[in-house]
């Protein structure tokens, strides 16, 4: 006896990305230069002269409370190097991980309010998923992960109002 199966109808939906509303920044360690001033030696690991290129960025664009910075690291030790810098440069930052949140308050305003409380906010991609940053002081986000679906996930937390322009390094 033969089964009679359900016909199905399958539709395939496919949407064009559009990163018209980011202006891309690409760096490399071929422009990091040894900094004055011994910032340096808050860099261990495999990723000092990107966080040091980095750093030579921020330095164009100093983050305040209305030009601010979302920065998404891979590995824990380059989120913690890249927090003592900035704090040593004076800039109000935090740090977010799956473990620790630096200061709490950061991570509550973040949940709750969808906004950064310092100027500059570098998570791991324990935020990947879930959370939002509606902040329109948001101006800059730079992800150095490499995983193309991290990426943009990563890209995907920071919710651009009707034409706002975002930094994307």
């Amino acid at each position: 006896k033969a089964q009679i199966r359900p016909y199905r109808i399958f539709y395939d939906y496919c949407m064009e990305a559009d990163y018209s509303a980011y202006r891309l920044h690409f760096f490399s360690s071929t422009i990091y230069r040894e900094p004055e001033g011994g910032r340096k030696s808050a860099y261990k690991g495999i990723h000092k002269k990107y966080l040091m290129a980095l750093l030579d960025q921020t330095s164009n664009s100093l983050p305040s409370q209305d030009n601010k910075w979302l920065i998404f690291v891979d590995k824990k030790s380059s989120g913690r190097a890249l927090l003592k810098a900035l704090r040593a440069m004076k800039v109000s930052a935090a740090y977010i991980d799956a473990a620790e949140k630096d200061p709490k308050s950061a991570w509550k305003q973040l949940i709750n309010k969808e906004t950064l409380e310092t100027s500059v906010l570098i998570a791991t991609p324990v935020i990947e998923c879930g959370v939002n940053v509606s902040d329109n002081t948001v101006r800059h986000v730079a992800i150095l992960c490499t995983d193309r679906t991290t990426f943009i996930q990563l890209l995907g937390r920071k919710r651009r109002s009707k034409d706002e322009i975002v930094d994307l390094w």
